[in-house]
């Protein structure tokens, strides 16, 4: 029972919510094994933490299932020299004074490929990623999109 709640909360499922936890959850597992994506984007899912990746992993290939499209990460777990090289580029993102979710393995940024073309990117609008962004509020993401100050619509994290 120890390791059904563990498994349950790796993947954000409160467990008072599993009523047929086990089947959901050996669903989601399967699902994480069975969905691959390209080289790049597995080597950087690889850098997140794992309970983290998990949950990322089961979200893309529920997007895959769901509006046909194909996750580009471009960028998971930072090192501070990336993130402050990053925030230097726009002044509308200041300096952390603390470790970033990127930092810690516990964000993602997505662009998404319909037919080998980047159709969800930084400059998408709200409404396009209006999709996405359902089934990543079902999985218990912070989508950037709804940051103030610096909306980040292709950040995806686990605050």
């Amino acid at each position: 029972m120890k390791w059904l709640k563990k498994q349950l909360r790796d993947f954000g499922i409160p467990y008072g919510l599993a009523v047929g936890g086990l089947l959901l959850l050996l669903l989601l597992l399967l699902i994480s094994k069975m969905f691959t994506f390209d080289k790049d984007t597995e080597a950087k899912l690889a850098t997140l933490e794992p309970g983290f990746r998990r949950k990322v992993r089961v979200f893309l290939a529920a997007v895959q299932a769901q509006l046909g499209l194909d996750p580009l990460v471009t960028s998971a777990r930072r090192t501070a020299a990336q993130q402050d090289a990053l925030r230097r580029q726009d002044k509308r993102n200041p300096p952390s004074t603390t470790p970033t979710t990127h930092m810690q393995g516990l964000a993602v940024d997505l662009n998404f490929k319909k037919a080998g073309v980047v159709v969800l990117r930084m400059a998408s609008t709200n409404a396009q990623w209006a999709p996405v962004v359902a089934i990543a509020d079902k999985f218990g993401f912070t989508w950037g999109g709804r940051f103030t100050g610096y909306p980040d619509r292709v950040h995806f994290d686990a605050r």
